[in-house]
């Protein structure tokens, strides 16, 4: 199966982990689409409002034949949820990892308050500073890993984010509600080590939708790049 990727809030596709798609890529295509006001679409402004931003993102999706899927973290989990459930036909599965709804849980839920002093004064630093701090939040095996830092640090320096969408991005998120129904079959992957957005979230999701479930017991927020070899093979038996 091929799948179209989408990342999280102020995330580009250079974000997935390259061992994930690696391993991913071996049973399919991979379609790495960004967000308006982020990486390759930083030239344009990001809605506010979530459907927006998948309709806009419907607009560049891939075309042509074949099993699709649609992949998606975080905030693109969202738009995973709301692409799907409006849109039945564009893809045969969805997976969503580490994600939320305003509906489902409470926003302490979505953002747990721990990790809220390191991200705020990390975003009031410089690039490097930041990304160290959204690692420490994201991610359980990556916490002081300074080479990917520097790197992300590098990403952000060569493509920054349009100005004003980090803002869109959270609003559009705060104000998300689950669908009724997701109308293809879904998998929701749950990090039990999340510090960022408790996995109480992604259980509830699953259970509104009945989806399957597989729960790793140490991966964080960023669980592909924590575990990346356990997260293709759970979306691999899932695709069949």
């Amino acid at each position: 199966m091929d799948w179209v990727l989408l990342r999280g809030l102020t995330r580009e596709q250079r974000h997935w982990s390259p061992a994930f798609l690696s391993a991913l890529g071996q049973s399919g295509q991979l379609h790495l689409l960004d967000l308006p006001g982020v990486g390759t679409e930083r030239a344009r402004p990001s809605p506010r409002v979530l459907r927006a931003i998948t309709d806009d993102l419907r607009a560049r999706r891939p075309s042509g034949g074949g099993r699709l899927g649609l992949l998606t973290i975080s905030l693109g989990g969202m738009i995973g949820m709301d692409w799907v459930a409006r849109y039945p036909g564009d893809f045969e599965r969805v997976v969503l990892i580490n994600t939320s709804a305003s509906d489902l849980a409470k926003p302490w839920q979505r953002m747990q308050l721990e990790v809220v002093p390191t991200l705020a004064k990390g975003l009031l630093s410089d690039r490097l500073k930041r990304e160290q701090a959204i690692l420490r939040a994201t991610t359980s095996d990556h916490h002081h890993d300074q080479a990917l830092a520097e790197t992300w640090a590098r990403y952000a320096e060569d493509r920054p984010l349009h100005k004003g969408a980090a803002v869109a991005q959270l609003l559009a998120a705060l104000t998300f509600r689950s669908p009724a129904r997701l109308p293809v079959p879904s998998l929701v992957l749950i990090g039990q080590g999340d510090r960022l957005c408790a996995p109480f979230c992604g259980e509830q999701i699953a259970s509104r939708f009945g989806s399957q479930v597989a729960r790793h017991p140490t991966a964080g927020h960023d669980l592909p790049l924590d575990q990346p070899e356990w997260a293709a093979e759970q979306i691999k038996q899932f695709a069949g």
